[in-house]
């Protein structure tokens, strides 16, 4: 998940700053919390930015929740990629975090495994008596969009009743469909990545019912590399960040 660019599991972010103190390591390194669906997109944002820049990033993969929650318990980070507004929001709120900014879009679609041997054609389809559906938890971006979706579409308590587990990420719930442990799950469009897509089938929401997610950044205010930070922002709105999202199906905002 990690090949292009370095990610760091929660435990050692302590090591990595304690690590950084007094030295160049710290003005050098530059510290991203990124919601997991960017796992793939941001590798690419990352290794672009540091061609250009002289900062090398380090990004701690989560769910939007999982980092918020981090960040508000005194984990070091520069910046925050959340998948929605919520999460950030709750930083933001607890003082930690800058006004943030929206720069990229995603759209909620249907994953089936191949072969689709549920028989799922449809949305409402997921009503069905006896279909395993699989969805990220109502905290997480994924899953709270999707539940704004089942709602809309009036089909929210009879899925719900289908609902075998609960995932922590939405990277979670694509695990649980491509080992075939579900009939269906929700995820975010650019989540069937082209390995994905070779082992599932999407299933695009009705017009009617769409919902657009959207992702917001924000520098941490006591950021230890703010200058870094404030640089990677500006890529990341830029024609060519923007056009390094497009390449993995991420819309602009």
């Amino acid at each position: 998940m990690c090949k292009s660019y370095r990610c760091l599991a929660f435990p050692l972010l302590f090591f990595l700053l304690s690590c950084a103190q007094g030295g160049r390591e710290e003005e050098e390194t530059l510290l991203l919390f990124a919601a997991a669906s960017l796992t793939e997109s941001m590798g690419g944002v990352v290794d672009r930015f540091e061609e250009r820049a002289p900062y090398r990033v380090t990004v701690n993969l989560a769910g939007s929740h999982t980092l918020a929650t981090q960040i508000l318990e005194g984990a070091p980070a520069d910046l925050f990629a959340s998948a929605d507004r919520v999460q950030i929001d709750r930083v933001i709120d607890g003082g930690l975090c800058e006004e943030a900014v929206p720069f990229a879009t995603n759209r909620l679609v249907l994953l089936v495994p191949a072969g689709n041997p549920a028989g799922i054609e449809r949305w409402n389809d997921l009503r069905t008596s006896g279909i395993r559906v699989v969805l990220a938890g109502p905290h997480v971006p994924a899953g709270a969009y999707a539940r704004v979706l089942l709602d809309r579409l009036g089909i929210r308590g009879a899925v719900e009743e289908n609902v075998v587990s609960i995932e922590q990420t939405v990277k979670g719930v694509v695990g649980k469909v491509v080992l075939g442990e579900a009939d269906a799950g929700v995820v975010f469009a650019t989540d069937r990545t082209p390995s994905v897509a070779r082992k599932t089938i999407s299933i695009e929401a009705p017009d009617s019912a769409a919902v657009r997610a959207m992702y917001f950044v924000g520098v941490v205010k006591a950021a230890p590399n703010r200058p870094g930070a404030d640089a990677f922002v500006r890529f990341l709105l830029s024609q060519d960040g923007r056009d390094i999202l497009s390449r993995f199906g991420f819309g602009s905002p």
